[in-house]
């Protein structure tokens, strides 16, 4: 039987090992001549189904103990030692004559490898610079890689910002919701006086977690209010208060629905249409630019400009490219580089006076907003204060004069938008900050916020625009979270 060690140092051999053993064993068996028991042994051996992994270096211990597996082979020591010998002098042998056979191949390929040298050394190189090539190729590849993984996530984070800001906007609209139903029942609350249980279930109606939709207000039937009631928790309906509390609840609903299309109806913002505004500011730098020319041969360009129907549609974004096609379009008007360069000089000249005039507005409109004095005080390090330089009468002249040149618009205009722009909410907070737990009676704080936004526009309108201006107030503040209107009072929550 085989042992475990035989099992890891001999193995079935293929075709060209087996041919190249049975040549080294025939080579060791001629040169025995008349020992006929060496001659069968090394029969036996060359035969043999497993033989060493590694026979071209076969050592002695190894032949012994491969002998030890060879089948039907009886172990004789001398007879061992004798085909040990001529084992491995025809081993030696067949290594010598191998190395020769190398030694004569090589030289028989040295003219045909002279030859294509050039061609080798090319083909190596090419070699190089495919692998070169791969390297790149597989930089780029983890490269963009990294680049996809890096952009999935900026538009996962995206899409969660995005979720996140819609779920926000949800729950201000919820609350908004919420708070003009509570203001509602609070009005109700009011009006029933000193009527304990009733007014102990219409708290509990404003309190409760779930109010009808917004929309279903004006329209709500008893079933879906009793429904309602029967829904708040920790609330038993009271048969005798069902009615007068539908009766109240409903009525006050309809009255809500009823002022809120009441300002939608009266409260209309004159909006100019965009095109009108395109089109006079287009004029009045027309206008300006004409004022100003002192070159005679552009005096009849300009007039043929003037009178285009058409004319560019963002001056804010008026090139030299974009002005050039827009003279193309200008009806008898004959293109000439030298002319249509000096005009652009104008036009460029003017836009940039224009944009600094813009800049100015801006600057004047965000001081009306914010509610800023021409005095500014600064407080210095020492705790006194010191007060800037405030804007001069000149100045303020400059400003207008400014307007005048870019818009040429009427004032009544210029007033409605700097309308659109103040909000109602900022003027109040100012108001309410500066009172007793930020709070106030409804018709005072009507007289206060109406005079100042009067005052920020610079205008005063008669007992109409009063009221439909705090009409416009009262609606935006309702819907405001941070005031809250209780009857006659309103309170600033933060």
């Amino acid at each position: 039987m085989e042992n475990s060690p035989n099992k890891r140092i001999l193995a079935p051999p293929n075709s060209n090992k087996r041919q190249a053993w049975e040549s080294v064993v025939e080579s060791a068996s001629k040169s025995v001549d008349s020992n006929e028991e060496l001659k069968s042994s090394l029969q036996r051996i060359g035969q043999a189904e497993k033989i060493p992994m590694k026979w071209n270096r076969l050592q002695k211990s190894q032949f012994m103990t491969f002998l030890n597996s060879v089948g039907g082979y009886q172990v004789n020591p001398t007879i061992d030692e004798q085909s040990w010998e001529l084992f491995s002098k025809a081993l030696k042998d067949h290594q010598k004559n191998k190395a020769k056979n190398a030694n004569n191949q090589e030289k028989k390929m040295e003219p045909t490898k002279n030859v294509p040298s050039v061609e080798n050394v090319n083909k190596r190189k090419s070699d190089e610079n495919t692998v070169s090539e791969n390297k790149k190729f597989r930089k780029e590849i983890e490269v963009s890689e990294s680049l996809k993984t890096e952009k999935s996530l900026h538009e996962e984070n995206k899409i969660m910002a995005k979720k996140l800001a819609k779920k926000q906007a949800q729950q201000k609209k919820k609350n908004m919701i919420k708070a003009e139903w509570q203001s509602v029942i609070q009005s109700v609350i009011t009006e029933v006086g000193n009527n304990e249980a009733l007014v102990n279930d219409l708290e509990a109606v404003r309190n409760a977690p779930n109010i009808p939709l917004e929309t279903k207000w004006s329209c709500l039937i008893r079933p879906n209010f009793m429904t309602f009631l029967m829904n708040i928790p920790g609330y038993t309906v009271n048969p005798t208060t069902t009615n007068e509390l539908w009766t109240l609840v409903s009525k006050a609903l309809k009255k809500n629905h009823e002022r809120k299309i009441a300002v939608k109806t009266q409260v209309e913002t004159v909006k100019v249409p965009k095109i009108n505004k395109r089109k006079e500011a287009w004029v009045a730098m027309l206008k300006n630019i004409t004022m100003e020319n002192t070159d005679s041969t552009l005096t009849s360009n300009l007039e043929k400009i003037s009178q285009a129907v058409k004319f560019p549609r963002y001056l804010n974004k008026l090139t030299q490219q974009k002005f050039l096609n827009f003279l193309k379009l200008v009806p008898e008007y004959q293109t000439n580089p030298a002319i249509d360069k000096k005009l652009w000089n104008l036009f460029s000249k003017a836009l940039n006076e224009r944009q600094k005039n813009i800049a100015l507005n801006a600057v004047a409109t965000k001081e009306g907003k914010n509610g800023i004095k021409t005095e500014n005080q600064v407080v210095s390090e020492n705790g006194t204060k010191k007060k800037r330089k405030h804007q001069t009468e000149e100045n303020k002249s400059q400003v207008n004069g400014t307007n005048n040149q870019v818009d040429d618009t009427p004032q009544g205009v210029v007033l409605a938008d700097q309308t659109v722009k103040i909000k109602w909410s900022t003027i109040g907070k100012q108001i309410l900050r500066v009172q007793d737990d930020n709070e106030l009676p409804l018709k005072k704080f009507q007289k206060k916020i109406v005079k100042d936004y009067l005052k920020q526009i610079g205008g005063s309108g008669d007992n109409e625009s009063v009221d439909a201006l705090w009409l416009k107030c009262h609606q935006k503040l309702s819907k405001n979270s941070k005031f809250q209107i209780d009857g006659d009072k309103i309170k600033l929550v933060s």
